[in-house]
C-alpha cells in the first residue's frame, strides 16, 4: 500500500494474511464445505486444524503488539478515543478467537460429533464478522496515521522489532 510507513507495511501485510485466513475459514464453515466435518483420518484435515490454531495464536500476538506498542502512541498523541475503540474491539475478538481455538483442539482430540462441529462453525462465522470489521478500521484509520505518530527511525526500529518477533517459531499443540 503506497504511503505507508515501514511499520505500517508490516502491519498491513499481517492484516492481509489475517483477511486471507478468515476468508478461507469462512469458506470452510459455510455452504457445502461447512456441512463436512473434518475427517481426523485425513492428514490434510488435521493439518488445517493445526494451522488454524497457529493462525489464532498469531492473531493474539499481533493484538498484543498493537496494544503494547502502537495504541500507546495514539494515546500519547491525544487520540485516546481511537486507541480505546481498537482495544475494546480486541477485547471482543479475543474471547471468540480463544473459544474457536479450544473448539479446534476439541475436534482434533474427539472429532466433530456431539455438536462440536456445528458450534465450531457458528463461532468461526462470528469471528469472521468481528475480524473483518476490525481489520477495516485498522487499515483505514490506524495505518494511515502512523507517519504522524512516529519519526522515521522509531518507525523503522519498531518494524524490525515486530518482524523479528514474528520469526520466532510458532509452537502448535499436538493432539
Amino acid at each position: 500500500m503506497a504511503g505507508l510507513t515501514a511499520l505500517g507495511r508490516v502491519l498491513h501485510e499481517e492484516h492481509f494474511r489475517h483477511l486471507v485466513w478468515m476468508c478461507d475459514l469462512q469458506n470452510r464453515v459455510t455452504g457445502e464445505a461447512g456441512r463436512q466435518c473434518p475427517d481426523l483420518d485425513n492428514e490434510q484435515d488435521k493439518e488445517e486444524m493445526h494451522d488454524l490454531i497457529g493462525f489464532l495464536d498469531q492473531v493474539m500476538a499481533h493484538h498484543a503488539f498493537e496494544e503494547d506498542v502502537v495504541f500507546p502512541l495514539l494515546r500519547a498523541q491525544s487520540d485516546t478515543e481511537l486507541a480505546n475503540l481498537l482495544t475494546d474491539e480486541h477485547a471482543a475478538i479475543e474471547p471468540t478467537a480463544h473459544l474457536l481455538r479450544t473448539l479446534a483442539l476439541d475436534i482434533l482430540r474427539h472429532g466433530g460429533g456431539n455438536g462440536r462441529w456445528p458450534r465450531f462453525r457458528r463461532v468461526a462465522q462470528k469471528l469472521f464478522s468481528e475480524m473483518i470489521d476490525h481489520l477495516e478500521k485498522e487499515e483505514l484509520i490506524l495505518l494511515q496515521r502512523l507517519d504522524s505518530l512516529l519519526d522515521a527511525e522509531t518507525d523503522h526500529q519498531l518494524a524490525l522489532q515486530h518482524v523479528s518477533a514474528r520469526l520466532l517459531p510458532v509452537v502448535t499443540p499436538t493432539t
